[in-house]
């Protein structure tokens, strides 16, 4: 009976002592890791597709074993929440958003993710018609990001107070709170785009034509500095 001849490929190796490497596998941590990751990236693009990776999210997540576990379903369920926010569905987004913050209110108070959170709850009872549910919860996400020295997070609540006082005709209060934007956060490229933007549409309604021509100006001077057209996420 004939036997096959090892390869010289095989013999080096015994002769060494050395195997061929096998690439470990991605530990479940790592696995949550890319899919919030991909979820974040699909975001903006595609609510319907966020949605879907988040929930791929949360599988992983239920299968976690350790101290993260609790956190990474929080986390993906804040991202479900946000993507149906997006889809126009708040209904649905509402107790999965109420689930996620009692989780993390629990595990993490006052975190970056707990904020983030608040933020979400916010846009949801807004897009649900709730504005006066939605104000507090805006101005305690404020608070929680002023501790957390997180400028960008409270330029974008003020921003989105501004939107919701320019909905209710409000217009110099909306101004308002758009220079608070500004002062409190200047060095980002999008969020300036958004901010001249807003300006120029609450001048606009203002009936304030040329400064609104004006501010419209600016934000596409300054969108062409963007690499990307897709702005960074917020609800305005």
């Amino acid at each position: 009976m004939n036997r096959a001849k090892p390869s010289l490929y095989a013999i080096v190796l015994a002769a060494t002592g050395l195997t061929p490497a096998v690439a470990a596998p991605d530990s479940a941590q790592q696995r949550f890791e890319k899919a919030i990751a991909d979820t974040k990236s699909s975001m903006m693009t595609s609510p319907e597709a966020a949605l879907s990776k988040a929930k791929r999210a949360e599988a992983i997540a239920q299968s976690m074993t350790d101290n993260n576990a609790g956190i990474a379903v929080a986390t993906s369920k804040w991202l479900e929440g946000e993507a149906l926010s997006r889809l126009n569905r708040p209904d649905e987004a509402a107790p999965i958003n109420k689930s996620a913050l009692t989780l993390v209110s629990q595990q993490q108070p006052g975190s970056k993710l707990h904020a983030d959170l608040v933020k979400s709850s916010a846009a949801i009872a807004a897009k649900a018609g709730r504005v006066q549910e939605a104000l507090p919860q805006l101005h305690r996400a404020f608070s929680m990001y002023q501790k957390l020295g997180d400028t960008r997070s409270q330029a974008i609540i003020l921003q989105n107070l501004g939107g919701i006082y320019n909905d209710a005709r409000d217009y110099p209060r909306a101004l308002h709170y758009y220079e608070q934007a500004k002062a409190v956060h200047k060095d980002d490229i999008s969020l300036n785009v958004a901010l001249h933007n807003n300006r120029g549409n609450t001048l606009r309604e203002m009936g304030d034509y040329p400064k609104s021509g004006a501010e419209f100006a600016v934000a596409m001077q300054v969108a062409k500095q963007m690499d990307s057209p897709i702005l960074p996420w917020w609800h305005g």
